[in-house]
């Protein structure tokens, strides 16, 4: 309960508001495996007056014919973006999170490749991890609403080949603030080379007890 308790503690405290702030980013690496490397960056997208976020992959290509392809959603701020050697396959992977909303507890995660086809000079986006919050799935109690969340790409298990996605979401139950939640939902998601994507493979819901008014 302790951990539990402390985890989420330090989510909230580490939350990123974002109430639209664009700020350039970028990481490059060799995301495919070929001589030459990409770039995931920030790009600016204005919706409604406000300059807001999203990330693409930039690749120069062997032949000489540059173009960028826009691999998430728009929100309103980066919370992070890093190059990660997720799966088994060649090249690092693009982990981004982004995050929406005063107190940025909303927003999305994703782990992209960037795979190199047969007989192809540039490469393509392979999604292989998607989460977001507006789709977080099942109430863990009626009523109850995710109040945040947090994504790691870490080595959680060693059954596994590459690295794992750990998924933290953190929910309210009625009656209770998004800066208390009292349910935390963990869920372990492995790399399925046959799929070449992530799949769940382990999840635990931990309930503390609610704090009398």
């Amino acid at each position: 309960m302790r951990r539990v308790a402390t985890a989420v503690l330090t989510l909230l405290l580490f939350a990123v508001p974002a109430e639209a702030v664009f700020e350039r980013h970028s990481r490059t690496g060799n995301l495919d495996g070929d001589p030459v490397r990409e770039t995931a960056r920030t790009v600016k997208v204005t919706q409604r007056g406000f300059d807001r976020t999203a990330v693409s992959i930039h690749d120069p290509c062997p032949s000489g014919r540059p173009y960028s392809r826009r691999v998430t959603g728009v929100e309103d701020s980066l919370a992070r973006l890093k190059l990660k050697r997720a799966d088994t396959r060649a090249g690092r992977e693009v982990f981004v999170e982004l995050r929406s909303g005063a107190a940025g507890r909303s927003g999305e995660a994703r782990v992209v490749a960037w795979r190199h086809p047969e007989g192809e000079t540039c490469g393509v986006p392979r999604r292989l991890f998607k989460f977001e919050s507006e789709h977080a799935g099942p109430e863990p109690v009626p009523g109850s609403y995710l109040a945040n969340f947090g994504t790691r790409v870490r080595n959680a298990s060693e059954r596994y080949a590459g690295r794992e996605v750990v998924l933290d979401q953190f929910w309210a139950r009625p009656g209770e603030g998004a800066c208390c939640p009292t349910i935390h939902r963990r869920i372990w998601h492995r790399y399925s080379r046959s799929r070449d994507r992530y799949v769940v493979y382990r999840f635990r819901t931990t309930f503390r007890p609610t704090t009398a008014p």
